[in-house]
Order: structure tokens, then C-alpha cells, then sequence
């Protein structure tokens, strides 16, 4: 073969290798298997359905990809809609399914509903599916304007005054109260007959017993009734508050805020429900708040009592029981609960001193910030810092700013010739505030030998210490 035929062959090698590349080049993407979701039906009309009941449709989730199938979440778009699936059921395999069951509760809904839920998967083209459940709830019988009666001050064999109607639902059918029963004996319900145009229904008044307790009341009434021959049970709820002779508000004192010493509380009233005059003979709400009552009119009709917390009341939680008695025969005595969180009259800052032997004059020494908290007009005044370990010295900083005299500093100071070891106190303050004229603090000494601070922390790292 010549050098002409050798350099063709060359040529059509080098070509067929070529084209034999790019035929199989590595650059393609490589093809995974994908899920394809589908819904063999993705809405049910359930036409009329009536009011309360649940009715449930089960959707089937298929997977026509070659891919697992993989359904990450399931949001139905109201809480009336519940819609599940088990761990187990949400990995659907190729040319495999899965039932969903959706529940729908109609308590509490009327008329058209269009309820979705949406379905979210791994495929990539459709990752949400949208299943819908149509309905028309209609309802069987009506209350208004709702099924609670709420009432204040209701006097014993008394009507309250609100009243409920008790109609036909939507479709108007006949319908018959069977029935009614109070689950407390202290109120009593009457049904009269109602015509409200084309309707024919049930005028529901309630009445407060001649024996029942004063105080909150909250109970249950059932109706039993009967529409287009089906009987069912329906459920009402009453609350109210029942007085005798008297009413009185708030029914509790509860302040959790802090309240100083010498505030006072919110204002506690009590009333004639009759618009009678009556005498308040004596009040009391113990040794630690003070009680001041008043008439608010000339007929005596209505007390106001207001309290105010001692100046000698502990700080912390105040727990007691205001004790109101008078002269009328239905309520000689009124008793109210009372908390109120007394406030701090001094507040210290840190409420545990440390002190170390190290070169830091911080290790040595700590300044302690004293402040009343009920003004910061109100004058404070260290009397005295003492400390019962003999090598701590205290002294107390003159006022540094006179725009602020309920600030005041004492210094605690570690003298040179403490002896070694670990050292437990206390130092003592006094001050001029009502409350807090003795504050006790815990002191800790600790003293390295050598007097060098090696492992030793800064006062200004230990727990409840502070930056002086």
C-alpha cells in the first residue's frame, strides 16, 4: 500500500472514532427513575348532608412512574377535615396505591362546603395535588341567636333575660320539642309556642330557682326533639352569675404585678340589687392590708372598699381573704379572695459576695448597689454595713448624684492579713426603708496561699456578681 492509500485510511479511521465519541459521549445526563402521582378521582359531591354528622370519602393515590412514590405532607384546609396517613402508607411504589381517607365533621357548618386538601409528593411535575370534598350541609332545626344563654346578676326566682328561638332548619319540616332537661337543679327552662312567618317553633325562657346558690353559675340543658320523625338531642349552655340581696365585682382581688407598699388595689364595689339601702357593719382583709370603705351615693345603695397594701407586708406573694359583713338577711357576709405579689422595697445587686486575695483589685473588693424600687424620689439611707468575718472592712459612699437619691454604694474589702483557707459570712446592712430596714447578704472569702490568684475567677464571672 502507497503512502497515499495509508494516509486516506488514516483519515477514515480518525473519523469513525470520532463520530464513535460523540455517539457515546459521557456528557449525557444519566436518566433516574421518576414517580408519576395520579388520582383515580380528585372530587366527591356528597349533594345534602345534614348538620353534625361525619361522612368520610376515601381518594386513591397511584403511582404510574418507575420511581417510588413519596408523599411528604397532607394539609387539609380546615380543621373541620381530617385527613391521615401512616408512616408506612407514604412510600407508594411503582404501579402501586394508596386509599386516603377524608373525614368531614359538620358541626357547626351550613350550607355549600368545598373542602380541599392538598397532597404533597415527590413528583416532579405535579408536586401538589389538590383532592376536594363538595357538600351541602342543611340543618334540621335552628337556635337563636345561639345555643348559650349568658347572664349577669340574675336574681333568685327571677327570668334572666335573654331567650333563645328554637326553629326549623333549612327545609322547614315540623318540628316537635319532646322534652326538657337541666343538668343543674338551680335554673329551670319554660318552652312556649313561637311563629316567626312560615315557621313554627319554641320561645325557650329561663328562670333562676328561689333556692339557688349565689355565685358563678355555668350548667347544661338538653332538648329533646323530633324532626320529620327522627328524635335527637340537643345540647345548650347557661352561664350566668346568681345574686342575692347584693352584688358585688370583681369576684376576686388578684393582682400578679408588683405592687409597693402603700399602693393600693383596684377598687372592690358592692351593690343593692334592689336598689335598697343596706349598712356595711364591719370589713376586714387581715394585718397586712388596710381596708377603707365608702358610700358612693346618698341612699346608701353602693359601697366602694379600697385597700392598701401595709408598709410592714414581707415582699413575695400576699395571699388573704376580704371579709365584708352587713345587714341585709340574704348576704350577712361576702368573702373574696385577695393575692397581690408585694413588691421588693430594696433591691441589691449582687445578693451573694465574693472575695479573693488575687492582684486584682476587683478579686478584693466588691461594690454593693442598693435602690428602692417604689420611687426613686424616696430617699435611701445606709445606716449601717457590718460583716462578722474581722478581716472584711465595709464603708458606705457618700451620694454621688443628688438626682438620684435612692441609689446608694457600699464597698466590701478584703484586708491583707486573712488567714488562708475558705471563709463563709454574712454582711449586714441597715437602711431607712419601711420593709427592708435589715438586709442580710452571704459572703464568701476565699484566700490562695501565697496570695496569688492562679485558678481563682473574677468576682466579676461568679454568679450573681456584678461589674462594679
Amino acid at each position: 500500500m502507497g503512502n497515499r492509500e495509508s494516509w486516506m485510511v488514516l483519515v477514515i479511521l480518525t473519523q469513525v472514532i470520532s463520530l464513535g465519541a460523540v455517539g457515546f459521549s459521557a456528557d449525557e445526563p444519566p436518566v433516574y427513575p421518576s414517580a408519576k402521582v395520579v388520582v383515580e378521582q380528585d372530587t366527591f359531591d356528597l349533594g345534602k348532608i345534614k348538620q353534625g354528622v361525619e361522612i368520610s370519602v376515601t381518594f386513591v393515590i397511584g403511582n404510574e412512574g418507575d420511581g417510588d412514590l413519596e408523599i411528604h405532607a397532607i394539609k387539609p384546609d380546615c380543621g373541620c377535615t381530617i385527613a391521615t396517613l401512616s408512616k408506612a402508607q407514604r412510600l407508594v411504589p411503582p404501579g402501586g396505591s394508596v386509599p386516603l381517607v377524608v373525614t368531614f365533621n359538620s358541626k357547626g357548618r351550613f350550607g355549600v362546603q368545598d373542602r380541599i386538601t392538598q397532597v404533597s409528593t415527590n413528583d416532579r411535575n405535579h408536586p401538589i395535588v389538590e383532592l376536594t370534598l363538595k357538600c351541602n350541609v342543611v340543618t334540621t332545626y335552628v337556635i337563636r341567636p345561639s345555643p348559650s344563654v349568658t347572664f349577669r346578676n340574675g336574681r333568685r326566682g327571677k327570668e334572666i333575660s335573654q331567650r333563645l328561638k328554637l326553629l326549623p332548619g333549612d327545609d322547614n319540616k315540623r318540628l316537635e320539642l319532646l322534652g326538657i332537661v337541666m343538668a343543674d337543679p338551680g335554673i329551670r327552662c319554660n318552652a312556649e309556642p313561637l311563629v316567626e312567618g312560615d315557621r313554627y317553633g319554641h320561645l325557650l325562657r329561663f328562670v333562676v330557682d328561689d333556692d339557688a346558690p349565689i355565685g358563678d353559675m355555668v350548667t347544661q340543658g338538653t332538648l329533646r326533639i323530633r324532626v320529620d320523625q327522627e328524635e335527637e338531642e340537643v345540647g345548650i349552655t347557661i352561664r350566668g352569675s346568681v345574686v342575692g340581696d347584693l352584688a358585688y365585682r370583681p369576684g376576686q382581688l388578684i393582682s400578679l404585678k408588683q405592687t409597693f407598699r402603700g399602693a393600693t388595689l383596684p377598687p372592690w364595689t358592692v351593690t343593692s340589687t334592689e336598689k335598697k339601702s343596706f349598712s356595711v357593719i364591719d370589713v376586714d382583709a387581715g394585718p397586712l392590708l388596710t381596708a377603707e370603705v365608702t358610700p358612693r351615693n346618698a341612699k346608701r345603695t353602693e359601697y366602694r372598699v379600697v385597700l392598701t397594701v401595709a408598709a410592714d407586708a414581707p415582699s413575695g406573694p400576699l395571699a388573704t381573704v376580704l371579709r365584708l359583713t352587713t345587714d341585709t338577711s340574704d348576704q350577712p357576709l361576702i368573702e373574696v379572695p385577695i393575692f397581690v405579689n408585694v413588691a421588693q422595697a430594696v433591691d441589691v445587686d449582687p445578693l451573694l459576695v465574693r472575695l479573693f486575695n488575687g492582684s486584682n483589685i476587683r478579686q478584693r473588693q466588691r461594690r454593693i448597689r442598693l435602690q428602692t424600687v417604689a420611687s426613686r424620689h424616696l430617699e435611701l439611707e445606709v445606716e449601717a454595713a457590718e460583716c462578722d468575718l474581722p478581716f472584711v472592712t465595709t464603708r458606705i459612699l457618700p451620694v454621688i448624684d443628688d438626682r438620684y437619691p435612692n441609689r446608694r454604694i457600699v464597698i466590701a474589702e478584703l484586708a491583707d492579713d486573712a488567714p488562708p483557707g475558705d471563709h463563709r459570712g454574712t454582711l449586714t446592712l441597715r437602711t431607712n426603708v419601711a420593709g427592708a430596714e435589715t438586709i442580710s447578704l452571704p459572703l464568701e472569702v476565699r484566700m490562695m496561699t501565697g496570695g496569688t490568684d492562679d485558678g481563682v475567677t473574677s468576682p466579676d464571672k461568679q454568679p450573681g456578681g456584678s461589674r462594679p
